[in-house]
């Protein structure tokens, strides 16, 4: 059985975003003092802000937040948005803003 939907309380659902530049060329997050963010807006446009972490060893630029209980807590609409701060090259990076829907269970 195949699950592709996201449910109110669900936990373990697995957030990814790789930080691109206005280039699209891929960031190299790897840097010691890289301060990353994730942020949701939930349906009720209340925002739950979670720290990722690095997927591999940041090179590669992928990012993962993993959903905890308590966090997708709302059926609706959300949006996401990765902002990551480097030290070195400086800069300050927003992802493209994602959406995805949480449903209510039965």
């Amino acid at each position: 059985m195949a699950i592709n939907e996201i449910h109110i309380n669900d936990v373990g659902t697995r957030f990814e975003v790789q930080v691109r530049d206005n280039d699209n060329a891929i960031v190299d997050i790897s840097p010691s003092g890289m301060v990353p963010l994730y942020q949701f807006k939930k349906p009720d446009n209340t925002y739950l802000n979670k720290t990722p972490s690095l997927q591999t060893d940041g090179t590669d630029g992928w990012l993962v937040y993993v959903a905890q209980d308590g966090d997708l807590d709302l059926a609706g609409l959300w949006r996401f948005q990765v902002y990551v701060t480097l030290p070195t090259p400086s800069g300050n990076w927003h992802s493209d803003i994602g959406t995805f829907r949480v449903y209510p269970n039965l």
